[in-house]
């Protein structure tokens, strides 16, 4: 007779959430959600494709779109920059914040040992990706000049970091306010070097562009 319960193996492996679901308890709810987190079960790969692709691609798309309609206020006046530059940096912004993403899910795995917790690269990859979603979505005000000092809200993913790390890496409270603050340096030391890798990589996959070839406005 069929009870109506599921089957145990159904049982174990929770219903992934709605992605629009998913984002607002995150954001919302970040406590409660990162509970459900710590009990799916996941990849890396399925993680960097369904969650971090598409909104690490707000930010570069957003000032891609931005710069052309805008332009970026240069020298008092407003430049746009040729096509295939935005695009290059767009393309090189996108695929070094992947990047970024991974290296720095593999450096809370490691750190996690060393504040009584444990290394895991999937579950750290759950923090990391989870984690930057306040991140990603504020690289949208981008699209509009005078709004970019809205990215400022970005910020909020250090405390969406800070409430997950005791559940999904299993340290304490305490333990993961330092743990927190590490994971902050050693972001700010990946950002300092995909920024240079950007403006390298912009400067040298785009050929020089004579001053003529800028859309220049007066101010």
């Amino acid at each position: 007779m069929d009870s109506g319960n599921p089957p145990a193996e159904e049982a174990r492996v929770p219903r992934e959430r709605p992605w629009i679901a998913r984002l607002w308890g995150i954001l919302a709810e970040p406590r409660a959600e990162w509970a459900v987190i710590e009990t799916e079960e996941d990849t890396i790969r399925g993680l960097m494709v369904r969650w971090v692709a598409p909104l690490a691609a707000v930010g570069p798309v957003a000032k891609l779109v931005g710069s052309q309609l805008f332009g970026r206020n240069q020298y008092g006046a407003d430049m746009r920059p040729p096509i295939q530059t935005a695009l290059t940096e767009a393309a090189v912004t996108w695929l070094l914040t992947l990047a970024g993403v991974w290296l720095l899910a593999r450096m809370i795995s490691g750190l996690a040992v060393y504040f009584g917790g444990r290394g895991h690269r999937t579950q750290a990859m759950k923090v990391a990706a989870y984690g930057g979603t306040a991140a990603f979505l504020s690289g949208g005000f981008a699209l509009v000049p005078r709004l970019e000092w809205f990215e400022a809200l970005g910020l909020y993913s250090l405390y969406l970091i800070f409430a997950g790390l005791p559940t999904l890496m299993h340290v304490t409270r305490r333990k993961a306010l330092v743990f927190t603050v590490v994971t902050l340096l050693a972001t700010i030391g990946l950002t300092i070097a995909l920024t240079i890798a950007v403006i390298l990589s912009k400067d040298s996959f785009t050929p020089e562009f004579p001053d003529a070839a800028y859309n220049y406005t007066p101010p």
